[in-house]
């Protein structure tokens, strides 16, 4: 019988490799811990993804999987331990060539198509359901999350694998050099482009070496933004992904879409501007695209929020998960 049972888990993980994944502890977050998701090689080669997770104490089926930005990468260990205080097992995905996930020799942050990763996605949801047992998820997305996540749950909502979306200040605007922009990455997909200045002084806000609270590394997420270009062929990625959404999408699974009350675009930190808007994305163009993705949709606005709201000032992210788990009480019972 032990001979049957032993061949039995053995053809399982050949047939399912979520069924072989190991854990081992995460190397940047104490009580975390890592699997490495093998990817199909892609331009760059060979590529992997990384998923993170804290599991609840005690027995849940409710999860959350959640997905970075741009130049990011999950640290954010006091969301996770909101996401465990409220009774989910907290899962995050570093996506390919950012974070835990960048391997030698690849073009850090690049996608050229948001389909790209499709694949670990698809993948981190396969063990979250699968051999780590929960029956609920929420897809959490922050900016260039929460524009990956959005074309993500459009496209495979029929998988019945998500049963509600958070987006935390989604990458959503508009350009009139858009078509331009597709033209030049699509032709030059790894030509460098200057980073906006912005995203220094957002990443001074934040950092705990500069003017904010937060510790995490800088090689992944540079606060000088130096070590990590914007390439043509991402930003062409990125825009061709919103168009899909200013035409409508249709999800039919409740949405949350939470950003800061106001946006600035300050050139040098500035200590009112810096610490209580969006100094990263127009948030009027957050607001006016959310109404385009299904018919479930809630708007919340938040007062004196940063780009990334549960890295605003701790007043602020207790509002932020008031109402994150206020509206999760209503749609993942």
């Amino acid at each position: 019988m032990k001979n049957i049972l032993a061949m039995t888990t053995l053809m399982i993980g050949l047939i399912n490799p979520a069924y072989a994944i190991t854990w081992q502890a995460d190397t940047e977050l104490s009580n975390f811990e890592t699997t490495k998701i093998e990817l199909a090689n892609d331009y760059d080669g060979e590529a992997i993804a990384t998923l993170i997770r804290q599991r609840n104490d005690s027995t849940s089926t409710k999860a959350v999987l959640y997905i970075h930005g741009y130049s990011d990468y999950f640290f954010q260990d006091e969301m996770a331990k909101q996401y465990i205080e409220h009774g989910y097992n907290f899962y995050a995905l570093d996506l390919r060539k950012y974070g835990r996930s960048i391997l030698e020799g690849q073009h850090p942050n690049m996608m050229k198509d948001i389909s790209e990763y499709d694949e670990e996605i698809t993948k981190a949801i396969e063990i979250i359901r699968g051999e780590e047992g929960n029956n609920k998820l929420l897809l959490a997305g922050h900016s260039t999350g929460g524009l990956i996540s959005t074309i993500y749950a459009n496209k495979f909502q029929n998988d019945n694998t998500i049963d509600a979306v958070f987006l935390n200040s989604p990458y959503f605007s508009e350009t009139p050099l858009e078509k331009t922009v597709i033209r030049i990455g699509t032709l030059t997909p790894f030509l460098k482009l200057p980073t906006p200045p912005n995203l220094k002084v957002y990443g001074m806000t934040l950092s705990s070496d500069y003017y904010g609270h937060w510790e995490f590394n800088q090689d992944w997420k540079p606060v000088e933004n130096g070590d990590i270009p914007v390439y043509a062929g991402w930003l062409a990625s990125v825009y061709k992904a919103q168009q899909i959404i200013h035409k409508g999408l249709n999800i039919k699974m409740p949405i949350l879409v939470m950003h800061s009350k106001r946006s600035s675009t300050p050139i040098v930190y500035d200590k009112d501007k810096s610490t209580t808007t969006d100094t990263v994305l127009n948030v009027d163009a957050i607001d006016k695209y959310a109404n385009n993705l299904g018919n479930v949709i809630t708007k919340i606005r938040i007062e004196d929020g940063l780009h990334d709201l549960v890295l605003s000032r701790k007043d602020v992210r207790e509002h932020v998960y008031s109402e994150l788990f206020r509206w999760l009480d209503g749609y993942m019972k």
